[in-house]
């Protein structure tokens, strides 16, 4: 017959092997997952960055508001919404990351030190809206954001030189 105190023996080292093994896992997994997070982060800004573009290029194939004209109708408009990761340390539209102006017509963005561009149009520049007069929008900065919640609102517009601009504000503000 067998005794009992060999079960007794056996149980705690194995309730500590298992503990030991789980401890392991759990230590891979996050030391993992803390890699992945920044390729997450800057997958979310590509899609973001390529959406933004996509919606650029089509305000540019509508009407646009003649800036020297303050009787002329609205251009083209359209609301974005970005999510920008918080690891994300720039977000241009028209400028690049060291604040200078690159091409006009592409979107500079820095997500977890990878820097990337994308491409609208070359012939467009972005421009704060400012008081929406083409005195204001030619004396405005470009737009630069952080990691963050952001509502804009894009409007397409040209002075009576051929020159066009897409217009960035805060959706709602006029």
């Amino acid at each position: 017959m067998i005794s009992d105190e060999i079960g007794a023996d056996t149980l705690p080292v194995a309730f500590v092997a298992t503990l030991l093994i789980t401890a392991a896992i759990v230590g891979i997994a996050a030391t993992g997952l803390g890699s992945v997070s920044p390729a997450i982060d800057a997958g979310s800004a590509d899609v973001q960055a390529e959406a933004l573009a996509t919606d650029c290029r089509a305000l540019l194939a509508c009407a646009p508001r003649c800036l020297e004209d303050p009787g002329s109708p609205a251009g083209a408009t359209k609301i974005a919404e970005l999510s920008l990761p918080g690891s994300t340390e720039f977000f241009g539209l028209g400028t690049d990351a060291a604040g200078e102006e690159g091409s006009e017509g592409v979107i500079y963005y820095s997500v977890a030190g990878s820097k990337k561009a994308v491409v609208v149009d070359s012939g467009v520049s972005f421009r704060s809206r400012g008081d929406g007069s083409l005195s204001s929008v030619l004396k405005a900065e470009h737009v630069v954001l952080r990691g963050g919640r952001y509502v804009l609102e894009i409007e397409y517009a040209c002075d009576g030189i051929g020159n066009r601009y897409l217009l960035v504000g805060q959706a709602g503000y006029r």
